[in-house]
């Protein structure tokens, strides 16, 4: 699905209102939604209580306490600002609403407005929309301390208020909504932390927007759903063999933390890739006792050595084994070895997933990865390269880019670094250095634990050797690591993932 900024959704309105359709209509069946889905969600008229701003958010919340009243809801309407001074399609919404018999309590008046909402079985907040970019102070804040302290069923139009539509940013103080009925189409702010806490349950409601009008604006932004990438995953023919499915490298990091390797070789093979090899820098190296049977170990050529002595090299390590994607990272120091053995791989014509130790590896020589990998794209044909960081391996790596919210910084940091972002999180993004997006949505809190990322990676690196793009290959992976983690009750550790992964993918092809 989809996303829409709050300038491409004002967008849609104007190219609606242009080709002569009212944006008191379009109001007249945003305020028709939300009355629809009170309804819903009471049990028949109940005492609600309207909070309005003075834009369009407030005059949807108007014409939509009149539509209640005609339904016999007990209303009281308080706007915080003087009703003479709204103007347009709100002022309008204001008549509306003194039509159908009702009256309206003017800025805050603390007393009412604490006696209101504690007789009140329902609030509509419609402060602001998810146009606001400047911090909510004042009378603004005061109300909504006193709604989210209330603890009723709130009911947000559009975004809760307080919210930025773009990035999720609370500008200070924000209303903790129960619902949210929002329009056309979902906004990043609804999926992304901080706002999508504050969201609750949301519901898109058509209003009148033809949908060749939204069709004509562009986005590059989507909620990471199965239609995002189904099309793009690679099954497996009748007359394939293990070579036609892709083969992975698990290059091992530090003996002390080889768990972090073998989870993600694990991931890799459950994931579907033909084979896998785990690489070792001992010789005569030993099988981890949870390391899959099929997992082949190798010792890998030793760095410290001169290339001339290597025996083998990379380039024929990798020719000899018939690799094509690498993952490099889980398990590894963040040090001079790791960063030599990274760019080193880079010179390799093979996919490569850059994942943990690897990325803090670079945090002092960034531009030497950046230069490795667009380098990297430019000699290879069609080959990918990953990077995973959380936030705080963003931050080393990225410094400060995207002060615009983590979906600019995903975005941004794709564009500098020539390399496809999982900026992980419980809000994971994805993005590609040709500025398409995905917001992930389906990660539950359970993931919170050791290993979980060294997981998503080894699924990345089997989705990539299969033969998947790039940014599909992320996005899937992201989802269906959601997916598996959503199975899983509680106490989950990361190996309770890797079963999940073969029957969690041919459910998600099922969407």
């Amino acid at each position: 699905m989809k996303l829409l900024d709050t300038n491409q959704i004002r967008a849609a309105d104007q190219m609606a209102i242009e080709q002569g359709i009212s944006g008191f209509y379009l109001m007249q069946r945003a305020a028709a939604a939300i009355c629809s889905h009170i309804e819903q969600i009471s049990q028949g008229p109940c005492n609600v209580v309207v909070i309005a701003g003075g834009g369009n958010n407030g005059g949807d919340a108007l014409v939509a306490a009149g539509l209640l009243k005609q339904r016999d809801y007990k209303l009281d309407v308080h706007i915080l600002c003087p009703i003479n001074r709204l103007k347009g399609d709100a002022a309008q919404a204001a008549t509306f609403w003194r039509e159908q018999g009702g009256t309206t309590i003017e800025g805050y008046n603390q007393e009412a407005f604490k006696s209101s909402v504690q007789n009140a079985e329902i609030i509509i907040d419609g402060l602001f929309g998810a146009g606001l970019n400047k911090p909510v102070r004042g009378d603004y804040a005061k109300v909504i301390h006193e709604v989210n302290m209330a603890n009723k069923l709130v009911i947000a139009i559009d975004i809760p208020s307080g919210i930025d539509g773009d990035t999720g940013k609370i500008y200070g103080t924000a209303i903790n909504a129960s619902h949210t009925v929002s329009f056309v189409r979902p906004k990043p702010g609804h999926y992304l932390y901080p706002g999508r806490k504050n969201t609750g349950q949301l519901s898109i409601h058509e209003i009148g927007i033809p949908e060749r009008i939204v069709n004509q604006i562009s986005s590059d932004i989507s909620l990471n759903t199965p239609s995002l990438w189904n099309a793009n995953f690679i099954n497996k023919a009748d007359d394939s063999h293990k070579y036609h499915q892709g083969t992975v490298l698990v290059v091992g990091g530090d003996e002390s933390m080889q768990g972090a390797s073998v989870l993600a070789s694990n991931a890799a093979l459950r994931t579907g890739a033909g084979l896998v090899t785990l690489s070792r820098s001992v010789k005569n190296a030993q099988p981890h006792p949870n390391s899959f049977s099929a997992i082949m170990l190798s010792t890998m050529p030793n760095l410290n050595d001169p290339p001339e002595t290597q025996e083998p090299n990379w380039s024929e390590f990798l020719k000899n084994k018939k690799i094509n994607t690498v993952l490099i990272g889980p398990g590894h120091t963040p040090d001079k070895q790791t960063r030599n053995l990274t760019l080193t791989l880079l010179q390799e014509e093979t996919n490569l997933i850059i994942d943990a130790g690897a990325i803090t590896a670079f945090e002092n020589n960034k531009d030497e990865l950046f230069q490795a990998i667009n380098k990297h794209n430019e000699i290879t044909d069609k080959k990918q390269v990953i990077l995973t960081p959380h936030e705080g391996e963003f931050k080393r790596l990225f410094g400060a880019i995207g002060q615009n919210g983590k979906l600019a910084a995903a975005k941004d940091a794709a564009q500098l670094s020539g390399a496809i972002i999982i900026l992980k999180g419980a809000d994971t993004v994805i993005a590609a250095p040709d500025g398409r997006g995905a917001i992930n949505y389906n990660a539950p809190p359970t993931l919170a634990t050791g290993g979980t990322g060294d997981v998503l990676a080894g699924i990345v690196t089997g989705l990539i050797a299969k033969g998947m793009t790039g940014f599909e290959a992320a996005a899937a992976a992201v989802y269906i690591h959601g997916e598996c983690a959503s199975k899983i009750n509680h106490n989950l550790i990361a190996d309770d993932l890797i079963e999940q992964i073969p029957t969690t993918i041919q459910q998600s092809l099922r969407h």
